[in-house]
């Protein structure tokens, strides 16, 4: 009687130890492919972001240049008056002299170098000059009167990118 029954349970104790190692084989190959798979994924995912970033964004921006152009148009506003007037003995003679109007240029050359990327803004400020001078004669007694008016009209600055 010892003798069977020990044997089942012997077996018994072996069919478990040999499923159990069946799962164990299982679960130990599943695993290490599932880990092999996952890392695989990951160094897939991380070489086609480095590819992304490093070869697209980098070595394409390496190649943009923008360049970004603002100007402004210059205005001249010349006003020209010429008065002749002879009254008895005293002549007088206004005589306009117009002087070339002078624009001020400014030129603000701001440039960005971000992996070669260049950005180039050229504001140009108008400025608008009157100038006047009278020459007046009376009789004997030359009296000058210089009358310059000088009027920043107009000054732009175009807004930048920045």
């Amino acid at each position: 009687q010892a003798g069977p029954d020990k044997c089942g349970v012997v077996g018994a104790i072996v069919v478990v130890v040999v499923v159990v190692d069946e799962v164990v084989v299982v679960v130990v190959v599943v695993f290490v492919v599932v880990v092999v798979v996952v890392v695989v994924v990951v160094v897939v995912v991380v070489v086609v972001v480095f590819v992304v970033v490093v070869v697209v964004v980098e070595v394409v921006v390496v190649f943009v240049v923008v360049v970004v152009v603002d100007v402004v148009v210059v205005v001249v506003v010349v006003d020209v008056v010429v008065v002749d007037v002879v009254v008895v003995d005293v002549d007088v003679v206004v005589d306009v002299v117009v002087v070339v109007v002078v624009v001020f240029v400014v030129v603000v050359v701001v440039v960005e170098v971000v992996v070669v990327f260049v950005v180039v803004v050229v504001d140009v400020v108008v400025v608008v000059v009157d100038v006047v001078v009278v020459d007046v004669v009376v009789v004997d007694v030359d009296v000058v009167d210089v009358v310059v008016d000088v009027v920043v009209v107009d000054v732009v600055v175009v807004g930048s990118i920045f």
